[in-house]
């Protein structure tokens, strides 16, 4: 069903937004308040999920948010890999460290 809020009034999807984002915190909050908030990703889900930008419905709502879901897990997955692939690089270094040669030390005392 499409949704039908006037222009300057938050459709029912940014209204379950601010309900339920962190912790809800942000309900009853105006267009005004979200931008002013430094909060990034609470603006981007806002901005995305505004009539303004066609998202016209729950159904189309609901697909913005998957797509986000998406695109956050492909993020994750990624820094997942560098984090595995920094841990055996430097778990490399540490190895070469351990079993290069100690270095040759000097003979002490006087020479001649």
């Amino acid at each position: 069903m499409p949704f039908n809020n006037k222009p300057d009034e938050l459709n029912p999807a940014q209204k379950v937004l601010l309900e339920t984002y962190a912790g809800g915190d942000y309900e009853g909050s105006t267009e005004k308040d979200i931008e002013g908030v430094g909060d990034t990703l609470l603006l981007f889900l806002f901005r995305e999920l505004a009539t303004s930008e066609d998202c016209n419905s729950i159904d189309e709502a609901r697909n913005r948010v998957r797509i986000v879901i998406g695109q956050l897990d492909e993020l994750d997955s990624a820094l997942a890999k560098q984090d595995f692939d920094e841990k055996e690089e430097s778990d490399a270094n540490v190895a070469s460290a351990e079993s290069a040669p100690a270095p040759k030390k000097k003979p002490s005392g006087p020479s001649m």
